[in-house]
């Protein structure tokens, strides 16, 4: 799970890199002792991008030869991410000083107490203006800053332009509200001579850990899952219940196509479906393999019934609380968050740029995805940071599979998300 990035990226990419200039050639003479040294912790995700935060550690050490950084690349799964983390401070690796969390992570570090509060260094930060309001609001942990948005993930409302037409629908005329997005998924389902659907009027997840198809629902029905100031559970109110009962309705109108959000046979992806949730770098990813689908795939403004809902996660930048370094780590923190770096991550994997100073440059780059990503970026929900995260939606997740086959009704199943949560957070 721990590697360095030179184990990490291996064989003659690696190699070809390192020759165009990726290392730093070494200095005439002796090199001067560097008396700083600082650990960052970043989630691996791709070579491509893995390259780009061996680079900028490179380059920051040049710019501050004093400082060595030492760049742990980790697991992008939150679990294995945190047992990392505590294996460290039993002493089998050096601790972070710098941490990419999850959402889901920074609320477990948080509660714990092993991140530094970050609202002083922020107000001092002559840049922290530039930045996307999500960047610096949705890393508060009982409304303290401890984690500064870095790499967002929106999951964007979209749906087939063709297969609109050949419904009758108006392709430049997407739905708005509930009852638009069910009446155009029954008009769009496609079913065989035995009633199977084989193309899905929207797609609906039978299995879905974190339940975000469902949460953008509840939220635009005004719940609020948890609140992140006070942590009170609402996912068993009037407002989520609703929102599960209309998405379990839709289901058994049969209009979609069972798959697995842990698999990521996302039927849209593949050509099988009308409607759907689908992360924006995928949508990208679809671009790039064939330029024709910018013609076919539309996408909705973020849906509002009494309140926006989209999900968009993050990963965020901390420092934690045992750095012997940490105004040293501030200044990586703010050197990483450069807007030469953030533009680098978007070139190398598509991270939606979170400085409002390049989102012209990003937008010209794929005018219509980009100004859906900012949008859902702006006004998209992650989960919420707090100490009970993981157990929370381990919960959740069981309730929807119960839900969706049909063993519960929603109103019974999060109603006892909600009791076995509050027991556990008795023990």
């Amino acid at each position: 799970m721990k590697q360095t990035i030179g184990r990490l990226v291996t064989g003659m990419a690696l190699v070809c890199a390192l020759l165009a200039g990726c290392a730093t050639p070494a200095p005439e003479g002796e090199e001067r002792e560097r008396t700083i040294v600082l650990s960052y912790w970043a989630q691996t995700e791709s070579p491509a991008l893995d390259l780009v935060y061996y680079r900028m550690c490179r380059e920051y050490e040049d710019a501050n030869p004093d400082v060595k950084i030492n760049l742990n690349m980790v697991s992008s799964n939150s679990d294995a991410f945190l047992k990392a983390m505590d294996d460290a401070k039993k002493g089998l690796q050096p601790e972070a000083d710098v941490a990419m969390l999850t959402l889901f992570a920074l609320g477990d570090r948080a509660a714990k107490g092993e991140v530094l509060n970050l609202d002083g260094r922020v107000s001092q930060w002559a840049d922290r203006n530039d930045f996307s309001p999500s960047v610096l609001e949705l890393g508060k942990y009982r409304g303290t800053l401890v984690g500064v948005g870095y790499y967002p993930t929106p999951e964007l409302f979209v749906y087939r332009k063709d297969y609109f037409r050949e419904a009758g629908l108006d392709p430049d005329k997407p739905p708005k509200t509930w009852e638009e997005i069910a009446a155009a998924a029954e008009k769009l389902t496609r079913r065989d001579a035995s009633g199977k659907v084989i193309r899905a009027g929207f797609d609906i997840p039978a299995q879905s850990a974190h339940i975000n198809h469902l949460e953008s629902f509840m939220r635009q029905n005004g719940a609020k899952i948890i609140d992140p100031i006070t942590e009170a559970i609402d996912i068993n109110g009037p407002a989520a219940v609703e929102a599960a009962n209309w998405m379990i309705a839709l289901k058994n109108k049969n209009t979609s196509i069972p798959y697995s959000i842990a698999k990521y046979d996302v039927p849209f992806l593949r050509g099988d479906s009308a409607m759907s949730q689908v992360k924006s770098i995928d949508i990208a990813a679809m671009f790039k393999a064939d330029p024709s689908m910018r013609d076919k795939v539309g996408f909705m403004h973020v849906p509002v019934r009494k309140a926006p809902g989209a999900f968009t996660g993050y990963k965020l930048l901390s420092i934690t609380k045992q750095s012997k370094h940490p105004d040293e780590a501030w200044r990586f923190l703010q050197f990483v968050m450069s807007k030469e770096n953030v533009w680098k991550r978007y070139k190398a994997y598509g991270i939606v740029p979170v400085r409002k100073s390049l989102q012209a440059q990003y937008i010209a780059e794929e005018p219509v995805l980009n100004s859906f990503n900012l949008e859902y970026v702006d006004l998209g929900m992650g989960k919420p940071v707090v100490g009970f995260t993981t157990n929370f939606y381990k919960l959740a997740g069981a309730a929807w599979e119960q839900m969706y086959k049909g063993e519960k009704a929603p109103a019974v199943a999060l109603q006892e998300v909600y009791e076995q949560q509050m027991k556990d957070l008795r023990k």
